[in-house]
C-alpha cells in the first residue's frame, strides 16, 4: 500500500519535496559543520593557548631557579679563587651584600661552616637587607639586625632560638652532593614565609668541607607572578610537588598556611580552593599516582557540572626540582559565541524551509505545465497519430523540447521503415560473432580437455597407489609384503606429483608470456653436468621404449656458461622428452656444439658464444600442414591428437624461453623418416668457481655430523601436516624442532627460545609471515636469527616482497628435501653425514629392458589373460597387483611393465598381451 502511494505521486510533489529537503538538509548540515567546527577552533585555541601559558611559566622558573645557582657558583668560585678567609665576617658580609645588591630575584643569600658559624644577608618584604648572624656568639640562636647604608649593624629587629646551621636541609643537601643542589621548601625562621634554598658546598683541594653558600626566595613570588598572567582572569595555574604539596596557585596569594606565627604547606587535596582537589582527584583516577605523569597532558574534567579544559605539565631541571604544572580554564569562557551561532542557524534554516516551500510550489506549476502537453501529445503518437503537433512557449527548454518532439514523430515513420533491414544487418553481425566466439570456445575446450587428461592421468597414480599402500599396510598382519613394493610405490607417486607441478609450471610459463612479465635469469653453471643429468633422466625411460638414446658434444663446446640455466634446462627437457614420447623405434640424438666461438685474445669482459642444440629423432615425422600451427598455444598436431598426451604448451614455451635467450627455434621433418628441431642461443663464457659444489648432490643426508651445536629450529605454517612434514624431515637427523601455527605465537616462541633458523609460512591467519617477520628482525637479537619464508605462490615477484619484509631466503612449495638442507647448510654452516652411493630411487635404475611378447612366457598363461583382462579395463590396481607376482630374478620385466602403466600405456600391455597369447 505504501508503494502503491509513490507510485501515483503528481510531478508536483517530486518537484517540491526533494528540493524543499535538500534545502533543509543543507542549511542544517551547514549550521551543525558551523558548530563543530567552531568547537574544533575552540579546542585548538584553548591548547595552544595553555601550551602558551605554561611555556611563559616554564621560561620564568628558569629565570626564579637559575639565579640561585648562579650566586652560589659564583661565591663558590670567588672564594677559591682569590684564597679568602672565610672566617672573616666583614669580607663575607661584603661578598653577599653586593651579590643581594645585583640580583633582584634573590631574598637572602648566606655562608655557613662545619662550626655551626652562619652570616647571611636577607630583604623581607622589600625592605632594607637585614644582617643574620647564627653561632657561639649567639649561643644557637640566629639574630637580624637592620643595617645602616653602609652596611653596618644598628638594631636587632628578632630573634629566634635553636638555629643549627649544620641541622638545616639545604647545607645537609649540599654536603651530601658534589655539585649545586635544592633543599626541601621549609618555613623562614622568624618570618611566616615559604622559601626554596639552592645551596653549594665548598671544599679545599683535600676535599675537606669548608663551608657551604646558599640563596633563596620566597615562594609567594611565583605566586605573584601567576596573579599578574592577563588568563588569570578567567583560569587557574596550581604548581604543586608530586608529593601533592602545594607550591604556588594564581588564587592564593600565600601558598601556605600560618598557625602560630609559623608557616606549613598545604596539600593541594586539602586546599579550600574548590578546584585543587578535584584536580587532585582527577590525575590520580586517571594515572594512580602523580609519579606516572611523565609528559605533557591535554584533557578534560567536569567541575560543578561545568566542563573545563585541563593541562598538565611536568617541570624538572638537573638539581632535583620535580613539580607539576597545571592549567585549568573553562569551556563557557569560549563556548558562548557557539552556542549563539547554532541559534542563528537554526533560524536560518527554519527561514529557508518556509522560502524553498514557497519556491518549490511555484516552480513545480511552472514546468508541470508544458509536460502535461507533451504526455498528451505522445498519447497520440503511441495510438499512431503521427502528425500531432506540440507548441509550447513558456519555457526555453521545454519549446526546444517540443520542436524536437514534433521533428521526432517526422522521422519515426522513416525508423519503421528501416528497422526491419537494419534487425537483418545485426542478425548477421551477431551471427558472424557467435561464430568466432564458437570458433575460440572450441580451442578452449580442446585445451580443457587435454589439461584434464593431463591432470587426471597423474592424480589417478596417486590416488590410486595411496589406496593399494593404505590396503596392503592394513593387511600387514595376513601377508608379509616386499618393502620393495611400497618404496616402488612412493616413487611413482612422486614422480605424478612431480608431473603435476610441471604441468601448473607451463600454464603459469605461458600466462607469464602473454601477460609480458617473463624475465631472464642468467647465472653460471656447468653445461655438462646439466647435459649429463638430461642423459640420466631419459635414458631408463629410452630404454623401456626401446630407444637408443645419443648425446653427441663438439669437442669446442665450453663447460662452464652463463645464462638462464631453468629455462635452458626446460627447453631441452620439452624437446627430448617429445622426442621419446613419439619415436616408437630407433634413436633420438641431442647434438651440442658451437657455432660462433669466441675470440682468444684476452679480454676481462668474455665475448658472448653463439650455442647450437639439435634434438633429431627417427619418429613419425610431422605433416607439412601441422608444422604451422607446432608453436601455437593449446593446438596439437595429428601425431599429438593420436597420442592423447600432453598440454599443447610445451612447443610454445619453448620457443619464447629460446627468444628471450637471443636465439631461436626451427623445425624440418619428413613423413615416415623422422623430425629434425633445431635453436641457438647466446651466451657468456662462465667460471667454476662461480659453480656451487654439488659433490654429494645424490647423497642422501642421515644425520648430522659431530661437533656441531645443538641447533633450534622453529617450524612456523598454520597447517598442521606442513608443520609435521617439516618436522619429520628434520627431528630425526638431530635438529631440535618446535612448532607455532601463526606469527604470534612464532613470536612467543621466538622470544623465550631463540632458534637458529625459522622456516617461516608467509600466509596464516591471526598474523602473517610478513607481520612476524618484520616484528622479529626489528630487534637486536632478531638479527641474528635466519628466516627463510616457505610459500606457495607461484609467482616470482614475490621473491622481492618477501625478502623486503626481512626474511634471509625464499623457498617455494612444494619443495625438495635436498633444496631444504642446502639452504640450512648456506645460512647455518650445518654438516651433514650422507649414505654412501645410495641413488635417490634405486629400483628404478634397474636396467630395463625392451618388452617382447616373448618376455612374457616367463609367466603362466592364465596370468598373461587376467593381465590383458585388467588392461582392457584400465584397471591399474588390478595390474600393478599382478605385477607383484613376479619374481624378483625379473625385476628387469617387472619395471618395465610398472613405467608402462605409470605412462598410461595400457594399448602396450594390451599389444604384448595379445601377441604373448598367440604363441
Amino acid at each position: 500500500m505504501f508503494r502503491n502511494f509513490f507510485d501515483h505521486l503528481p510531478l508536483q510533489f517530486f518537484l517540491i519535496v526533494p528540493f524543499v529537503t535538500q534545502i533543509f538538509v543543507a542549511v542544517g548540515l551547514t549550521g551543525w559543520l558551523s558548530w563543530s567546527n567552531g568547537e574544533q577552533a575552540v579546542n585548538q585555541a584553548v591548547n595552544q593557548l595553555q601550551d602558551e601559558i605554561t611555556n611563559r611559566i616554564e621560561d620564568k622558573l628558569d629565570q626564579f631557579l637559575m639565579t640561585p645557582n648562579l650566586i652560589n657558583q659564583l661565591n663558590h668560585d670567588h672564594l677559591l679563587s682569590n684564597n679568602w678567609n672565610w672566617q672573616d665576617s666583614q669580607q663575607m658580609q661584603k661578598l653577599l651584600r653586593s651579590q643581594l645588591d645585583n640580583f633582584d630575584l634573590i631574598d637572602s643569600i648566606f655562608w655557613g661552616s662545619p662550626t655551626g658559624e652562619f652570616i647571611g644577608l636577607a630583604r623581607i618584604d622589600g625592605q632594607q637587607p637585614h644582617l643574620m648572624v647564627s653561632g657561639q656568639n649567639t649561643n644557637g640562636n640566629i639574630q637580624f639586625f637592620s643595617l645602616d647604608e653602609s652596611g653596618n649593624p644598628l638594631v636587632m629587629v628578632n630573634e629566634t632560638p635553636d638555629f643549627a646551621v649544620t641541622t638545616r636541609t639545604w647545607y645537609q643537601a649540599a654536603i651530601a652532593s658534589q655539585d649545586g643542589v635544592w633543599g626541601d621548601i621549609f618555613s623562614y625562621h622568624a618570618y611566616p614565609r615559604m622559601a626554596l634554598a639552592a645551596s653549594v658546598a665548598v671544599r679545599n683541594p683535600q676535599g675537606e668541607i669548608i663551608g657551604v653558600f646558599g640563596s633563596n626566595f620566597f615562594l609567594d613570588k611565583i605566586s605573584d607572578f601567576l596573579q599578574s598572567l592577563e588568563v588569570c582572569k578567567y583560569s587557574t595555574i596550581i604548581i604543586f610537588e608530586r608529593s601533592g604539596l602545594l607550591v604556588a596557585s594564581s588564587t592564593i596569594s600565600q601558598p601556605f598556611q600560618i598557625e602560630n606565627k609559623q608557616a606549613s604547606r598545604i596539600y593541594i587535596n586539602h586546599s579550600q580552593d574548590d578546584l585543587m582537589p578535584q584536580v587532585y582527584r582527577f590525575l590520580i583516577d586517571n594515572f594512580g599516582s602523580l609519579f606516572n605523569i611523565n609528559q605533557r597532558l591535554n584533557s578534560r574534567l567536569i567541575i560543578n557540572q561545568e566542563r573545563h579544559f585541563l593541562q598538565v605539565l611536568p617541570y624538572q631541571d638537573n638539581m632535583g626540582l620535580d613539580w607539576l604544572i597545571v592549567v585549568v580554564i573553562p569551556e563557557s569562557h569560549f563556548m558562548e559565541r557557539i552556542h549563539s551561532n547554532a541559534r542563528s542557524t537554526l533560524l536560518l534554516c527554519l527561514l529557508a524551509l518556509i522560502v524553498a516551500i514557497f519556491l518549490g510550489v511555484y516552480t513545480s506549476r511552472w514546468i508541470a505545465e508544458p509536460i502535461l502537453q507533451l504526455i498528451k501529445a505522445s498519447e497520440a503518437i503511441a495510438n499512431g497519430e503521427f502528425n500531432h503537433r506540440v507548441d509550447i512557449k513558456k519555457i526555453k527548454e521545454t519549446e526546444q523540447l517540443s520542436q524536437t518532439f514534433n521533428q521526432m514523430s517526422y522521422q519515426l515513420q522513416e525508423l519503421f521503415e528501416t528497422l526491419e533491414i537494419r534487425v537483418e544487418q545485426r542478425t548477421a553481425e551477431l551471427r558472424q560473432a557467435k561464430e568466432n566466439a564458437e570458433v575460440a570456445n572450441q580451442a578452449k575446450s580442446q585445451f580443457l580437455a587435454h589439461m584434464s587428461h593431463e591432470l587426471r592421468t597423474p592424480l589417478n597414480a596417486i590416488l590410486g597407489f595411496t589406496q593399494l599402500m593404505i590396503r596392503q599396510i592394513s593387511l600387514e598382519h595376513h601377508h608379509k609384503h616386499n618393502p620393495n613394493n611400497f618404496r616402488d610405490h612412493l616413487y611413482i607417486i612422486q614422480r605424478s606429483g612431480e608431473h603435476l607441478l610441471q604441468l601448473i609450471n607451463d600454464v603459469l610459463d605461458m600466462s607469464k608470456i602473454e601477460a609480458g612479465q617473463i624475465s631472464l635469469n642468467p647465472n653460471n653453471f656447468d653445461l655438462w653436468s646439466l647435459l649429463d643429468s638430461l642423459e640420466e633422466m631419459f635414458s631408463i625411460r629410452a630404454a623401456s621404449e626401446g630407444l637408443k638414446l645419443i648425446f653427441v658434444r663438439s669437442p669446442n663446446l665450453p663447460r662452464y656458461i652463463n645464462t638462464d640455466e631453468r629455462k635452458l634446462r626446460q627447453v631441452l627437457i620439452n624437446l627430448i622428452g617429445n622426442a621419446v614420447k613419439f619415436t616408437e623405434n630407433g634413436s633420438v640424438t641431442l647434438h651440442s656444439q658451437v657455432i660462433d666461438p669466441p675470440n682468444q685474445i684476452d679480454n676481462p669482459q668474455p665475448p658472448p658464444i653463439v650455442l647450437q642444440f639439435t634434438v633429431e629423432d627417427t619418429g613419425p615425422g610431422i605433416a607439412p600442414a601441422d608444422i604451422d600451427q607446432l608453436f601455437e598455444p593449446f593446438l596439437q598436431t595429428k601425431t599429438g591428437r593420436k597420442y592423447q598426451q600432453g598440454t599443447g604448451l610445451g612447443l610454445p614455451i619453448s620457443q619464447q624461453f629460446v627468444q628471450l635467450m637471443g636465439g631461436d627455434i626451427s623445425v624440418s621433418s619428413t613423413l615416415g623418416v623422422g623430425s629434425v628441431f633445431k635453436f641457438k642461443i647466446r651466451v657468456s663464457l662462465g667460471y667454476p668457481e662461480e659453480r656451487a659444489s654439488s659433490q654429494l648432490q645424490h647423497q642422501r643426508i642421515v644425520s648430522l655430523a659431530p661437533n656441531q651445536p645443538k641447533y633450534r629450529i622453529l617450524v612456523v605454517d598454520d597447517r598442521e601436516s606442513n608443520r609435521q612434514l617439516l618436522v619429520k624431515f628434520l627431528s630425526p637427523l638431530g635438529f631440535e624442532v618446535q612448532e607455532a601455527e601463526n606469527g604470534q605465537e612464532a613470536i612467543a616462541i621466538w622470544n623465550q627460545w631463540e632458534p637458529h633458523l625459522i622456516w617461516m609460512d608467509m600466509r596464516m591467519p591471526v598474523m602473517d609471515g610478513y607481520e612476524a617477520t618484520t616484528q622479529i628482525k626489528s630487534h637486536l637479537k632478531g638479527q641474528a636469527t635466519v628466516i627463510i619464508a616457505l610459500t606457495a605462490s607461484a609467482f616470482e615477484e614475490e621473491r622481492a616482497v618477501v625478502l623486503s619484509a626481512g626474511c634471509d631466503d625464499f623457498v617455494r612449495k612444494p619443495f625438495e628435501e635436498q633444496i631444504l638442507f642446502e639452504k640450512m647448510a648456506k645460512h647455518l654452516g650445518v654438516r651433514y653425514i650422507y649414505e654412501q652411493q645410495i641413488n635417490s630411487q634405486p629400483s628404478l635404475l634397474v636396467q630395463r629392458q625392451p618388452l617382447e611378447a616373448n618376455c612374457l612366457m616367463v609367466m603362466p598363461k592364465d596370468w598373461i589373460v587376467q593381465l590383458h583382462q585388467a588392461a582392457t579395463e584400465l584397471d591399474d590396481k588390478l595390474v600393478l597387483q599382478l605385477l607383484e607376482d613376479i619374481s624378483e630374478d625379473q625385476v628387469a620385466l617387472r619395471e618395465s611393465l610398472i613405467d608402462l602403466v605409470e605412462r598410461v600405456r595400457f594399448d602396450m600391455i594390451l599389444s604384448l598381451t595379445q601377441s604373448a597369447l598367440k604363441l
